[in-house]
């Protein structure tokens, strides 16, 4: 019995591990083709790309799952479904974010955002989502004007929608971006007059 615990106990060999990362990209890899091979439809090709690119990007080939989503918004570049449209965008942005390219990682996030805030087939919190990760991508640039404002118009759009709590991290994000320029004593002067109000 005491055998029969080690055994169970130790470790397999390391020749039985299988890295299951590369079984997942060679897996992703075959959906996507087979997804292509039936001439699938804008959503299914999003999907299916951005689940390989995932796969190919956890497998540390970040080049290859850069050109995975390119493929795809170049395939469906006449598309009209904003949100998958908007998710490849989205899912390049991470990927060109991590490879250290803030141009193209903002020019995606950019596209993403704004897909989503000018569709008239999404719901209206979706459309914000869309403006927000518009300020955001300004942000990530160090435009701080340009996002401070963009996340002043969402803030005064959610107080007119009676929308306090969004109204007031717009307020909060308009803040940090403006402290990165003004400097703290501006943040804290905001926060304080925030908080009062």
């Amino acid at each position: 019995p005491l055998l029969a615990a080690a055994a169970q106990a130790s470790p397999p060999p390391e020749s039985v591990t299988v890295p299951t990362i590369v079984v997942v990209a060679k897996r992703t890899e075959k959906e996507l083709a087979d997804c292509l091979a039936r001439n699938c439809g804008v959503r299914e090709d999003a999907i299916a790309s951005i689940h390989h690119a995932q796969a190919q990007f956890a497998n540390g080939e970040y080049p290859d799952a850069r050109k995975t989503l390119l493929a795809s918004l170049n395939r469906n570049r006449k598309a009209e479904d904003p949100r998958a449209m908007s998710a490849l965008w989205h899912a390049l942005a991470r990927v060109t974010l991590h490879n250290g390219d803030r141009e193209e990682h903002f020019r995606a996030s950019l596209k993403a955002g704004s897909i989503l805030a000018r569709a008239q087939s999404v719901t209206p919190a979706e459309r914000v989502r869309g403006e927000i990760q518009v300020a955001d991508a300004w942000a990530t640039m160090g435009e701080s004007d340009n996002a401070a404002r963009r996340y002043g118009e969402i803030e005064a759009a959610a107080r007119a929608r009676g929308e306090a709590e969004l109204a007031d991290m717009m307020k909060v994000r308009a803040i940090a971006v403006r402290s990165s320029y003004d400097g703290r004593p501006f943040a804290r002067l905001a926060l304080e007059r925030l908080a009062r109000d």
